[in-house]
């Protein structure tokens, strides 16, 4: 056998051999770092092939790093989407402080946080949120981007919330309100209004206020979604009684501009944005058709107290979030500016801050239904009692046609509470330890005066209830 003929059989063998072990590395969740270090073992057969047969040699490189580049891609597109499920994202919060007890409230209003934050407002989050809001005296706080399933209420901190979600655990959008308990009285009725709306009623000292959460599609976003969504932020207004204040707190991801400026036009003298964006336009309109008007623009400040939103790149900074009021009422509006020293989370937006006029009343009407104490029929003798004075209470009201079923509620309810009493609430253990807040205020003090995107940690909180 000749020379040539060995030295074709070697390289074809050789070929054959390292391409093998080449695509061993795609196999689906394979330790790549294995087979690397095993065929370097092998190097000295490239080496003949690049001193014999450079063509053969070129094609094996390029299938390892066209391999190696599509492993990489993969296992970085991998842990890119692990690592946003894992990452928490910290609630867009709107504020509204309207103290019973003091002359003056305010509405804080913040918008979405940061893409790269939390998944979802969990309860040990919820507790530091309620922490935060009443640091700067915050009586009602709107929620977005929270991604709680469904609609209804819960409790976290001092903080009652009534949520307005997605149907299905879709992970995204999601808008609440936050009550201090206290308060928990003014609220007269809500409803939630799908995944980016919710609307709630309270009682003031002028009457009642219809509150609108409001949480806009990116101006990027598909016409039609922009559409649906402006169409019910407009029916939700137009659904609030004629007579109410009408408040809406939103991340309406608009900027306005000066150019939209004009005589009877819904936003006053001060802007910081440049061009009006789409959802800018949209929010025109929806002021113009229900005589609203933007408040944030009617106050000139400082263009550091005007930003809402910083882009991680440390440069671009806009106004998105905006607070609309009835036209009526807006001699209510004291003042609007933007705070930046709340601690939020991982949030690239600030707060937003109105001042009002104004006070919350409880309503007289709510009745708080007393909690029975069920632990008590684990005894057998208080158990049958119980289950002789509810037969009692049912024979009685069966002979009764007329008995409509607010009667048989309360039938039902006060023979349960005289046989079972009313239960005592018990301190829940906090969720948040001493540990935690210490660390939480030491990475307060830690924060830098003047970061690198002009924000400023150390601005003391908002004083409320003062003129």
């Amino acid at each position: 056998m000749s020379r040539d003929s060995v030295q074709t059989q070697a390289v074809s063998k050789i070929r054959e051999f390292i391409l093998q072990k080449i695509y061993s590395f795609r196999k689906p969740m394979t330790n790549y770092q294995i087979p690397q270090n095993t065929l370097l073992k092998y190097r000295f057969f490239y080496q003949f092939l690049l001193a014999n047969e450079r063509t053969v040699a070129k094609e094996i490189r390029d299938e390892y790093v066209d391999t190696m580049s599509k492993i990489y891609y993969s296992y970085f597109k991998s842990y890119s989407s692990r690592l946003l499920k894992v990452q928490e994202k910290p609630p867009f919060v709107t504020k509204l402080t309207l103290p019973p007890t003091n002359e003056y409230g305010s509405i804080f209003v913040t918008g979405p946080v940061s893409p790269h934050g939390m998944s979802r407002l969990r309860p040990g989050t919820a507790t530091l949120l309620s922490r935060e809001l009443c640091r700067y005296n915050v009586t009602l706080a709107g929620l977005c981007e929270v991604r709680w399933q469904g609609n209804g209420e819960t409790t976290a901190g001092d903080h009652c919330y009534i949520y307005s979600g997605p149907k299905k655990q879709t992970g995204l959008y999601g808008v609440t309100l936050a009550i201090p308990k206290t308060l928990r009285k003014s609220l007269i009725s809500w409803r939630p209004l799908g995944d980016r709306l919710l609307s709630a009623r309270f009682l003031h000292q002028h009457g009642k206020m219809t509150v609108i959460v409001a949480y806009a599609p990116t101006d990027v976003a598909d016409e039609d979604v922009k559409d649906a969504f402006f169409d019910q932020l407009h029916q939700a207004v137009d659904q609030a009684p004629p007579h109410d204040i009408t408040i809406i707190l939103t991340d309406a991801n608009a900027t306005l501009s000066s150019s939209d400026r004009s005589t009877g036009s819904p936003v006053g003298t001060t802007f910081v944005d440049r061009t009006t964006n789409d959802n800018g336009n949209r929010l025109l309109l929806l002021c113009h058709h229900n005589n609203l008007c933007v408040a944030d623009t009617w106050f000139p400040q400082k263009q550091i107290h005007h930003w809402t939103w910083y882009s991680p790149d440390g440069r671009t900074r806009k106004v998105l979030d905006h607070i609309l009021i009835s036209r009526r009422w807006k001699s209510l509006v004291t003042n609007c500016r933007a705070y930046r020293g709340a601690e939020l989370d991982n949030t690239d937006h600030r707060l937003l801050v109105a001042q009002l006029k104004l006070k919350l009343r409880a309503n007289q009407h709510t009745k708080t239904q007393p909690r029975l104490d069920s632990s008590l029929l684990s005894d057998p003798n208080i158990a049958t009692n119980f289950s002789c004075s509810i037969r009692r209470t049912l024979d009685a009201l069966a002979t009764d046609k007329l008995t409509d079923w607010q009667t048989f509620k309360e039938s039902v309810i006060q023979s349960a509470h005289n046989a079972l009493g009313s239960s005592q609430s018990s301190p829940n253990k906090p969720w948040i330890s001493a540990t935690t807040l210490d660390i939480i205020e030491r990475r307060r003090e830690a924060r830098p005066s003047r970061r690198p995107d002009g924000i400023s940690a150390t601005e003391p909180p908002v004083q409320c209830g003062h003129s």
